[in-house]
């Protein structure tokens, strides 16, 4: 970031001198493109917190739209998205797009590392994308469930249950615990904990019984 982009808030709606260099250089950044995106939500950041469209535009949602035909949604998205990769970057992590930090704008500074982290597991070696990171905050915040990457992983197919659930297939469709191993089963893939738990209890009743 410039030099120029650290001075104080003005109250005078007229720039300074000062002021047009920061502004021409904030602006120069934003015209370098996607590929400074972080570079684009801090100068942005910069001209709406200090307001450096002032002297032209009305408002900040105008200055994005009428000079770079930005909704003001996208450029809050590029600002909130060079916060979190300010948070990411000083451990190491490279950010490859906006998409991928997008989920974890609603996250804090000191959980935005230990997702990350969880993403980069779930993407197991693989490169870790704005799906993967969804999913990561999804974990951060309920805990992992089993079916964290979509799909079965435990013995026998598209059953959450080891081996009793290969002897109650054997039953009839109406047959009470079959029923509730549907709706394990339903509730794994939504990661629903409560009614995984709720389903299980009765299910451990009927094979008492």
């Amino acid at each position: 970031m410039p030099e120029a982009c650290l001075t104080t808030h003005p109250a005078s709606k007229v720039l300074d001198a000062s002021e047009s260099r920061q502004l021409d250089e904030c602006e120069n950044i934003i015209r370098r493109g996607w590929d400074t995106f972080l570079e684009v939500g801090r100068a942005l950041a910069m001209i709406r917190d200090r307001r450096l469209y002032r002297d032209k535009y009305a408002t900040y949602e105008d200055y994005c739209r009428q000079k770079w035909e930005y909704s003001k949604t996208h450029a809050n998205r590029l600002v909130e998205a060079a916060a979190v990769a300010a948070v990411l970057t000083p451990i190491g992590v490279t950010v490859k797009s906006e998409s991928q930090l997008r989920p974890l704008v609603a996250l804090s500074p000191k959980e935005i590392p230990d997702a990350w982290k969880r993403a980069e597991e779930l993407a197991a070696g693989n490169p870790v994308t704005a799906k993967i990171v969804r999913r990561a905050v999804e974990d951060f915040k309920t805990g992992p469930g089993p079916d964290s990457l979509g799909g079965p992983k435990r013995p026998g197919e598209g059953c959450p249950l080891p081996a009793p659930c290969s002897k109650l297939r054997g039953r009839t469709p109406a047959s009470p615990a079959l029923k509730l191993i549907d709706k394990i089963e339903k509730a794994a893939r939504t990661n629903d904990l409560g009614t995984i738990l709720a389903a299980l209890k009765t299910l451990r009743k009927h094979l008492k019984a």
